[in-house]
């Protein structure tokens, strides 16, 4: 009798191990398709409400851009958000260095330095969240409790980490030991990309829920995000960092010259140049205000092609050729996208995007515009064009 039990008890600890591993070896493959993700933009559907109640009491969308930023042990990504309904108009950036707040009624930016700490910043993107919750369970193996539900195209998994109160919205967890109180989380995962859609989280007094939908991916380039280049440079500045706008100073002068790749692979230079007139943006594929302004550009190189106009747009930020060839084909640019080679941003003084310089026939910088108003900035830049060809 008493071996027999000892031969059940063996089989009950095998089959354990048995399901701890396959856990461990199916958690893992969901990070390593997050680690994938190099890029993504996506609609994030939030819910808050009471813990047992069905109906949240808040709810609302917000479009999300990130870039994986493994640098930051705190968020693991950088990141902007918009609201639904205007995605050109960041509302709120983060890069793990500045975290920007941004006002377009009264156009200005708040600026705040992050610290080394959990504390000030703001809750990881979803995959950075789902990537917090499989790791916190696969390094706590002890007091967490994980069940899976198969369906045809998903699969639910569920986690209960006992007599702990962890907060898992951003990669360093938040953890406090409350006996008989537990966390409660759960993941749906995509069964065909093995990524993760909606996440619930239940507290004893909380529950909250992000769903992850309109998903666009890249996985094979990587951008230095840097939250300060995405404020408009027409936006007064508050808070702890002041940046000088210094480009005015070019006015009257001769722009300076530049040899750089365009993302078709020749290399072209300013002085090489043949229009009359030369129109100069900085820009980046990264920027909301950029891409408002590309149907505009596009409608300038074709309108004044004939008279001596140029568009030229330079790349400040990415320096992936292939993701900007990319990029320029699915936006019909039909005008130079140059990439930058870290010192023409520098040599014209630019400190935000996009920022506008228009050249004469001699090079010469007659006006700059900073930032891009639909009608407004049109109409200055297109006023400027006549007055010189």
């Amino acid at each position: 009798m008493i071996k027999e039990i000892k031969l059940i008890l063996l089989s009950l600890l095998i089959s354990n191990l048995v399901i701890a591993q396959e856990n461990s070896q199916y958690l893992n493959s969901i990070l390593a398709a997050i680690d994938e993700v190099k890029s993504a933009t996506y609609t994030s559907t939030l819910t808050a409400g009471e813990a047992e109640e069905e109906i949240p009491y808040r709810s609302f969308q917000l479009f999300v851009k990130t870039y994986a930023n493994p640098t930051d042990k705190y968020c693991g990504a950088g990141f902007v958000s918009a609201p639904i309904n205007n995605r050109d108009e960041y509302d709120f950036c983060y890069d793990g260095l500045f975290q920007v707040d941004l006002d377009w009624e009264k156009n200005t930016a708040k600026i705040d330095t992050i610290n080394n700490s959990n504390k000030g910043r703001p809750l990881a993107p979803f995959f950075m969240k789902a990537k917090s919750v499989l790791n916190y369970a696969l390094e706590n193996p002890d007091h967490t409790i994980i069940e899976h539900e198969e369906y045809n195209d998903s699969t639910k998994i569920s986690f209960l980490f006992e007599g702990r109160r962890v907060e898992l919205g951003r990669l360093i967890p938040d953890e406090k030991i409350v006996p008989g109180e537990n966390s409660q989380y759960e993941l749906w995962i995509d069964n065909k990309t093995n990524l993760p859609f909606y996440s619930v989280r239940k507290m004893a007094h909380q529950k909250t829920t992000e769903r992850c939908s309109d998903l666009t991916i890249q996985k094979t380039e990587d951008i230095e995000f840097d939250a300060l280049l995405q404020i408009p440079v027409d936006f007064s500045i508050v808070g702890e960092t002041k940046r000088e706008i210094k480009a005015f100073e070019l006015e009257g002068k001769i722009a300076p010259n530049w040899n750089l790749e365009a993302v078709d692979g020749k290399n072209h230079s300013l002085e090489n140049a043949k229009s009359k007139v030369v129109l100069l943006e900085f820009t980046s594929i990264g920027c909301g205000p950029c891409r408002r302004a590309i149907p505009f550009l596009k409608n300038l190189s074709d309108e004044y092609k004939k008279k001596e106009l140029e568009v030229i747009s330079i790349e400040i930020v990415s320096k992936k050729a292939d993701a900007l060839k990319r990029y320029v084909e699915k936006m019909g640019l039909n005008y130079k996208y140059m990439i930058d080679d870290g010192s023409t941003k520098n040599n014209y003084k630019v400190s935000g995007m996009p920022t506008f310089f228009i050249l004469n026939e001699n090079r010469v910088v007659k006006k700059i515009f900073l930032g891009f108003r639909k009608g407004e900035t049109e109409k200055e830049i297109e006023n400027s064009i006549q007055d010189m060809i």
